[in-house]
């Protein structure tokens, strides 16, 4: 009776150890999120001013550069 006790445990944490796999794997990929055409403008001047490379997306030093000018706006429009 002794190996049926030990038995069980093992079996539902098995079993249990599976599901989140299981509804990983269901999930369908989301689509990307529609813009609005004034946030499609506002990307493509952010890509045309900030994208050095012309790759289609912010590399680590371009995106920091970003950073650094909208701090400085920041600081600009709060009067500091």
């Amino acid at each position: 009776m002794q190996p049926m006790k030990l038995r069980l445990p093992f079996v539902l944490f098995a079993a249990l150890s599976l599901v989140p796999a299981a509804f990983a794997q269901q999930q369908p990929n989301k689509p990307k999120p529609k813009f609005t055409p004034a946030q499609e403008r506002q990307h493509a001047e952010m890509l045309r001013k900030y994208d050095k490379n012309k790759n289609g997306k912010l590399d680590p030093d371009e995106r920091k550069q970003m950073q650094k000018d909208q701090q400085a706006a920041r600081q600009f429009m709060n009067g500091r």
